[in-house]
């Protein structure tokens, strides 16, 4: 055994003990809040037909409840810095949030005159995107399909 562990004193030890502990507390509360923040993804189904109608969905994956006070979906032109996006729907506006329960879905219909065009000819390169916000947390973009 090295010289120097037996020098040390109780007042050392505890101090070791203390450094040891609190990492490991702080270790365990990164992970818990890396374990409850709010997750999502987008998905879609497109319809050639306005009855039908388009729906995109927005999945909760995390094991927490998620507000959505406010959603807007996109066609975007052009690349980063020069992105143009034009608005296709949006939430309304009437104040009402959305609700999604933890692993369960929110599903957007868009039928007849919301239906919007999703098709290679109509988008001609451009791509659609949905900013989302989640309550307390900053506006998301994200990819819905990529008209390239």
């Amino acid at each position: 055994m090295p010289e120097w562990i037996g020098k040390l004193q109780a007042s050392d030890w505890i101090a070791a003990y203390a450094a040891v502990l609190s990492t490991a507390i702080a270790i365990g509360q990164i992970v818990g809040w890396y374990k409850k923040r709010p997750r999502f993804e987008v998905g879609y189904t497109f319809r050639g037909n306005a009855e039908e109608g388009n729906t995109i969905t927005i999945r909760n994956l995390s094991d927490q409840q998620m507000i959505i006070p406010y959603w807007e979906l996109l066609y975007c032109d052009g690349r980063w810095p020069r992105r143009k996006f034009d608005i296709v729907a949006s939430a309304d506006v009437d104040g009402r949030d959305s609700l999604i329960a933890p692993h369960s879905t929110l599903p957007l219909n868009f039928t007849g005159a919301d239906h919007f065009g999703w098709g290679d000819k109509f988008l001609r390169g451009r791509r659609i995107f949905m900013r989302i916000v989640v309550a307390g947390k900053s506006p998301k973009l994200v990819l819905v399909y990529d008209g390239r």
